[in-house]
């Protein structure tokens, strides 16, 4: 964890009808730090509510009794931003997760790449019994 107070802490189930809360706060958080770009406001949403999605449906697999908490941490010297995603479902091996194929336009599947794509960094860990997705971005 990082060890900054959080300008946000979140923690909601784990299902898919909250996971628009998640972009509200974080739109709200970012308005209040000063990102005014809106599509650099759009794609940290869009990077968040694609981790946030694979955690409802892959991590704890549709279970209503999961828990997401979200934490944002903002460096204002540099307009660095962090979010945090934390969760104790099942964990798994990104790097065991195949590209996918473009040419064929998949229904799913883009939400990894989404993610790694519009934030500067994103890492995940799974310690003990938490994963934990971390992502970077760094605003203009």
């Amino acid at each position: 964890m990082n060890d900054e107070q959080p300008l946000l802490t979140l923690d909601i189930q784990a299902v898919n009808a909250f996971m628009a809360v998640i972009g509200v706060c974080v739109e709200e958080t970012l308005q209040r730090v000063g990102i005014t770009v809106q599509q650099d406001r759009y794609n940290v949403q869009l990077a968040l509510h694609e981790i946030a999605v694979n955690i409802v449906n892959h991590a704890y697999a549709g279970r209503s009794d999961g828990r997401i908490r979200l934490s944002v941490y903002y460096a204002a010297e540099s307009r660095c931003m962090t979010f945090e995603l934390l969760d104790t479902g099942t964990g798994f091996d990104p790097n065991a997760v195949a590209e996918p194929d473009l040419d064929t336009l998949p229904e799913h599947g883009l939400g990894l790449m989404l993610a790694y794509s519009l934030m500067d960094r994103v890492e995940y860990t799974c310690a003990g019994t938490f994963n934990r997705w971390r992502m970077i971005k760094t605003f203009k």
